[in-house]
């Protein structure tokens, strides 16, 4: 069962292939705003986008919503049960209260794996906003980190959760170093539509 979501954004043109050679650069791609649907299952995760323009519909400033009526330790859970689903643990969570006694949480994913095979590169410039061009490099794997920060909001009715996601990957044929770089928005959607379908919303 899929539903339909309809968003504006930047459309991006899909990235070059890697070339022949020893630098490295930034490739920063964008055109006009152009519209496209998000189809989302049933389980509230996302469809993996067919190629880096339908993509590229997810990138935004933020990924945010306030959810009214559930309550911070439910989606607090629900975030955990979520990163787990995805084989994807949490590094570090700390809760704490504000000045007004309400609560607030950061959490910190692990570095999750998401590839390490031959489709490498292809899934690292799907997923990216400007992507690392290293000539001759080779990529071994691709990983997003995520932040989430939650907070109590409305007397404590409610709490907003707030996304973030930094992707990274392993070139070992030119700089043998670990590049990080942003996400073009899929991974922080995806996360926050499956946090979102735990608590019912």
């Amino acid at each position: 069962m899929l539903f339909s979501f309809s968003y504006s954004f930047s459309q991006m043109q899909d990235l070059g292939g890697q070339e022949e050679g020893g630098s490295s650069e930034f490739q920063d791609l964008s055109e006009p705003e152009k519209k496209l649907e998000i189809k989302q299952k049933a389980d509230g995760s996302l469809e993996r986008p067919k190629d880096h323009d339908e993509a590229m519909k997810y990138y935004k400033d933020k990924y945010y919503d306030e959810l009214e009526g559930v309550y911070f330790e439910d989606l607090w859970n629900a975030v955990i049960s979520a990163l787990s689903d995805q084989g994807c643990e949490l590094m570090t969570k700390v809760q704490k209260t504000n000045d007004e006694g309400f609560l607030k949480g950061v959490m910190k994913s692990e570095f999750c794996v998401f590839v390490n095979d031959e489709t490498t590169f292809d899934a690292l410039r799907l997923y990216s906003v400007k992507m690392p061009v290293i000539r001759g490099g080779i990529w071994v794997n691709g990983r997003i980190q995520y932040k989430i920060i939650l907070e109590e909001i409305n007397e404590g009715e409610g709490t907003s959760i707030l996304v973030t996601g930094e992707l990274s990957g392993s070139e070992e044929n030119v700089t043998n170093e670990v590049h990080f770089w942003a996400s073009n928005g899929w991974f922080e959607t995806d996360l926050l539509y499956r946090i979102k379908k735990k608590v019912g919303r």
